[in-house]
């Protein structure tokens, strides 16, 4: 049985189009120079926060559902969006993987923060995030220690938004002391 040799082309192309797209964005360099932002949505710890526990959302007009910060993430600061279940999964269990939050990825995405190595008591915290024409704005700031401490720690921020199909773009905005 022959084929016509345009079915071969045509699913070759069909399908690099279809990895390609998949692995579109969803790792993004960090971009920009501290700014400001005109609103904030900050997410701060609940009574006796540690490392690796939920933090309520204050302010906003739309609080993240999810907001989850710990120590453990990768050496490299980086943002990452996680627009499937198997994004969302992987990056869960390549930061402990314990107790998974559900994800509808239909309908929301995954934006996470990892600050790469820092100096021990820093956090990193995702304070805004929204659709722009063409693209997807991430603000966060690192937060650092006053007073030295020993060692280093890999903070990251996870937060659960509306899906947005568009390009991120992750925006550091002023680092502060705590």
């Amino acid at each position: 049985m022959s084929r016509n040799p345009i079915f071969f082309i045509v699913s070759f192309a069909v399908l690099s189009a279809v990895f390609y797209f998949s692995r579109l964005e969803t790792e993004a360099p960090i971009e920009g120079k501290p700014g400001s932002a005109p609103k904030i949505t900050i997410a701060a710890p609940d009574k006796e926060s540690s490392p690796g526990t939920r933090v309520r959302p204050v302010g906003g007009d739309e609080p993240p559902e999810i907001s989850f910060r710990g120590n453990g993430g990768p050496r490299k600061a980086r943002g990452r969006i996680l627009r499937t279940r198997r994004q969302w999964n992987a990056m869960w269990k390549s930061v402990g993987g314990h107790d998974i939050p559900e994800l509808n990825v239909d309908t929301q995405m995954g934006v996470a923060m990892f600050g790469g190595n820092l100096p021990a008591g820093s956090h990193v915290a995702i304070v805004n995030t929204k659709e722009h024409e063409k693209y997807f704005r991430v603000q966060y700031r690192i937060l650092r220690p006053r007073d030295k401490k020993p060692g280093t720690v890999r903070p990251y921020h996870v937060v659960v938004v509306k899906k947005s199909i568009l390009p991120p773009r992750f925006d550091l905005l002023h680092q502060s002391p705590e």
